[in-house]
């Protein structure tokens, strides 16, 4: 054994970059090797690879299977994967290393060549009783999404993923310190702050609550397989959804506006044509039709039907183009008001920074926060990042939770980059309507632990079970929001939504009443004329009569 000491810490060093598990096989023949084996566990990173040791018949003391009584004191935490066998028995045994003690567990049996397997559970399965051993642990009381006002917001996932684990593993897990905030790192010191920093220090073996992985926090602590996938979006405030004036127009293209003005300049002067005979006034005739025409497309009925058979099917024909019109133009302004999306300032995080006239604002002491400010080695290298850095507002101005950051979003030109699936728990009690832009991160969640615990792997085992099982995604569902009114406002229809139908109601009874005056006037002033007119005949007859009589009296006095 000795001589392979050497050569153990060569191979370990090779093969702990390999995607593959070794297997090292220890053969101790006296308590030398033995001695030798307990420095070399204390020196490398055991749990790397599977072990297997054989113990001599010859060994002085015969310390095989159990040799706690030979005083040594063994590296081999509860994550290695360590088989023992006697040469002078027939079982195949399991060790771990624990509070001074070493556990044994019957794994297998060899026997006249027959290899019969005692366990019939996987290796974390054997290794989930802790036996009710106590660990320091870390809870994190950051209440991300803040009070939100009528509501009730059910925030429990992390306690009751602790006490899950704590019965499914038998543990019991000590809360002696909880932290309001996840942890940073100082970028001038170093140093890291909040929850990451008692498991750095060694004040707790666990950190529970929804900790983002990045790379800068696996540097100094393990992470358990995340729970929680999410996107990071840049949220705004949603603009207005108020059709401009000419929006009404759009229900139809070009061409057909074009079409309708020449049917209703062209089949005018068709009629005036057909109607026009000798000793009529043309205009007058062909302000009549246009009257007529314009009549049929605002739904106007004829007040007399004509009897000529060219003119009833040229009336006709606009009858029937304007029901077809007015049909289409309704159900094609109605689903253009109602499918009309809103029109954003951007799309793209290219386009937020380009744009230029937001601030952003992430959560204090996050994740994101490091992201663009801790990481500023990293951002530097990234254009988009280092712009997106400098639209980012002070630290002490930034929210803490949910609720503040959307009261800035609705009140203020901000967009706030936070993850989907925190703004979903709140969504519909948000102030303001807001859309998210994607902007192409993804984070993962999940419970840290000390850098090397021995129980990662362990703590792994259990939360795959329970994403298998569907626990955690029950958990999830039991976040519920509870509205006291249970239901959805519907947003009131402003003045302004209907600007443009006052506008027009209003400018038709101007026209009507400028097209009345007009007409009163004119009527008075061909009524006026008839009647000066009728005045003058009736002059001239009574002159004429006068004179005749006079004539007549003229001629009998000469007579």
């Amino acid at each position: 054994m000795r001589c392979q000491n050497r050569r153990v810490h060569v191979t370990h060093s090779a093969l702990e970059s390999s995607t593959s598990r070794p297997l090292f096989v220890v053969y101790i023949r006296h308590s030398r090797n033995l001695m030798e084996f307990v420095h070399l566990s204390s020196t490398i990173h055991m749990s790397y690879a599977v072990w297997l040791i054989i113990f001599s018949s010859n060994i002085d003391g015969n310390l095989c299977p159990d040799i706690s009584k030979s005083g040594y004191s063994f590296a081999l935490p509860l994550d290695v994967e360590t088989l023992v066998l006697c040469e002078d028995e027939q079982i195949i045994w399991e060790w771990y290393y624990d509070d001074g003690r070493i556990t044994l567990t019957t794994l297998a049996s060899w026997s006249h060549g027959v290899f019969e397997m005692r366990a019939n559970t996987s290796f974390y399965m054997r290794r989930s009783n802790l036996n009710g051993k106590q660990l320091q642990a870390t809870l994190v009381n950051m209440n991300l999404v803040g009070h939100v006002p009528g509501t009730h917001i059910d925030k429990k996932i992390i306690p009751m993923l602790m006490n899950e684990l704590q019965s499914i593993m038998n543990v019991a897990l000590k809360l002696p310190n909880n932290e309001s905030h996840f942890g940073n790192v100082d970028r001038a010191t170093g140093n890291w702050t909040g929850a990451i920093a008692q498991l750095i220090h060694g004040d707790s073996e666990m950190g529970f609550g929804e900790f983002t992985m990045t790379t800068d926090r696996l540097e100094v602590i393990d992470f358990s397989l995340p729970f929680s996938l999410s996107k990071s979006k840049l949220y705004i405030k949603e603009p207005d959804k108020t059709v401009p004036w000419t929006g009404h127009f759009q229900a139809f293209s070009f061409g057909i506006w074009i079409t309708i003005l020449g049917i209703v300049l062209v089949v005018p002067i068709l009629l005036t044509l057909i109607k026009f005979k000798n000793g009529t006034s043309f205009l007058y005739l062909l302000a009549e039709n246009y009257l007529y025409v314009w009549g049929i497309y605002c739904q106007q009925g004829l007040s007399e039907f004509p009897t000529n058979t060219t003119v009833r099917l040229v009336l006709f024909s606009v009858f029937l183009s304007a029901t077809i019109v007015s049909a289409a133009y309704s159900g094609s302004l109605t689903s253009y008001l109602a499918a009309s999306g809103v029109v954003l300032p951007f799309t793209t995080m290219q386009g937020f920074i380009e744009d230029g006239s937001y601030k952003m604002i992430v959560f204090q002491a996050s994740a994101d926060y490091d992201l663009f400010v801790v990481r500023e080695k990293e951002t530097s290298k990234n254009t988009m990042a280092r712009k997106m850095r400098s639209l980012l507002k002070p630290a002490h101005k930034l929210p803490t939770t949910v609720t503040q950051g959307f009261q800035e979003v609705c009140n203020e030109k901000v967009a706030f980059f936070v993850e989907d699936a925190i703004v979903d728990t709140i969504n519909i009690y948000l102030p303001c309507k807001v859309v998210g832009i994607d902007s192409g991160f993804e984070s993962s969640t999940g419970l840290i632990l000390r850098k090397n615990s021995m129980y990662t792997r362990l703590l792994n085992f259990h939360i795959q079970r329970l994403l298998e099982n569907g626990l955690l995604n029950r958990m999830r569902k039991r976040i519920s929001t509870v509205s006291k009114q249970g239901r959805n406002i519907l947003p009131e229809v402003e003045l302004w939504g209907i600007a443009l139908i006052l506008a027009l109601i209003t400018g038709g009874m101007l026209l009507s009443s400028i097209i009345l005056i007009f007409e009163i006037v004119i009527h008075n002033h061909q009524n006026g004329h008839i009647r000066r007119k009728h005045s003058r005949d009736l002059l001239f007859l009574k002159m004429q009569k006068r004179h005749a009589k006079m004539n007549s009296e003229g001629a009998k006095s000469t007579l």
